[in-house]
């Protein structure tokens, strides 16, 4: 039924590797979602000043992405208090988002955590940073 040439075996267990190592990769990051995939950056910049933004393809994808700032994917809960305008139960619901979700994907995202809108993201993204 499946007669198949040597090289034709060894190509469909190539893509069949492939594909097992996909889904292992896939598995890891679910269950390891702190590890960060992404290539977005904002830095805070330390004069204060809100910095330059970085736009990578889609404008609304990095709306508040600054080139100095801090990682919001990577930034502990002491870290995200240092931005003003987050308080440590904001900052917890931040790091709680983040961990249920796997990391934010663009800082524009933020505005799915309870407790920031439009105002305060305007407010805190010249600190952010994305990884």
């Amino acid at each position: 039924m499946l007669d198949f040439t040597k090289s034709e075996r060894q190509t469909v267990f190539f893509l069949l590797a492939c594909f097992g190592l996909g889904m292992l990769i896939k598995g890891y990051r679910h269950l390891h979602p702190s590890v960060p995939v992404f290539k977005e950056t904002i830095r805070l910049p330390e004069d204060g000043s809100a910095g330059q933004t970085v736009f990578d393809g889609d404008k609304d994808k990095n709306r508040g992405a600054k080139p100095d700032g801090i990682r919001i994917n990577r930034a502990s809960l002491e870290e995200l208090e240092r931005i003003p305008g987050i308080g440590p139960a904001l900052g917890k619901r931040i790091l709680d988002y983040r961990i249920q979700h796997g990391g934010f994907r663009s800082a524009a995202e933020l505005m799915k955590v309870k407790g920031i809108g439009r105002k305060k993201f305007e407010q805190i993204s010249p600190f952010l940073a994305m990884d």
